[in-house]
């Protein structure tokens, strides 16, 4: 970042194949196996430049899939997806928000056919995490976060995610 003259720099990367309708065992295995060696290797590089404490990781899904598998073997879009956090000063080893006592059967935040309900708006991590990155002032949380009012009460801070 001092080559660039920038205090900081947001990595964006992607990746596709978990759509898994059949097959999900075998899919999902080697997805995640891909993730985990991405983020080994990440960890590993930001700790080798010694800038890890400055660095969050944020893994997120657009959707999210059910718990209970198809004729396929495999699963279908859902509701509520887990993103996670991690990072030098991430407060880890958390779990923010209502995580269901039992997936394998219904309840007030699981249907059939294993369709988890969030407890939690999209937003609620983000607020926190625009803070970390140095967005404090109210307007312009409200300018990356325009649904910020609507989930005030539901909204994590800095010091809720980050030490």
């Amino acid at each position: 970042m001092k080559l660039r003259k920038s205090d900081r720099d947001v990595f964006y990367t992607e990746i596709a194949g978990f759509d898994t309708h059949d097959n999900i065992a075998t899919r999902l295995s080697e997805r995640l196996i891909e993730v985990n060696d991405g983020l080994e290797a990440f960890v590993t590089e930001m700790k080798d430049q010694n800038i890890w404490d400055d660095t969050a990781i944020v893994v997120v899904s657009e959707f999210a899939r059910t718990l209970m598998p198809n004729t396929g073997l495999g699963s279908d879009h859902a509701w509520g997806g887990i993103p996670f956090i991690a990072g030098g000063k991430v407060k880890g080893g958390q779990i923010l928000g209502e995580f269901p006592p039992n997936l394998a059967t219904s309840s007030r935040l699981v249907f059939e056919p294993g369709i988890v309900i969030p407890t939690l708006p999209f937003e609620a991590m983000w607020n926190g995490i625009a803070e970390w990155f140095g967005v404090t002032n109210s307007v312009d949380l409200s300018e990356v976060l325009p649904n910020k009012e609507i989930f005030q009460n539901d909204l994590f801070i800095k010091s809720d995610l980050f030490l």
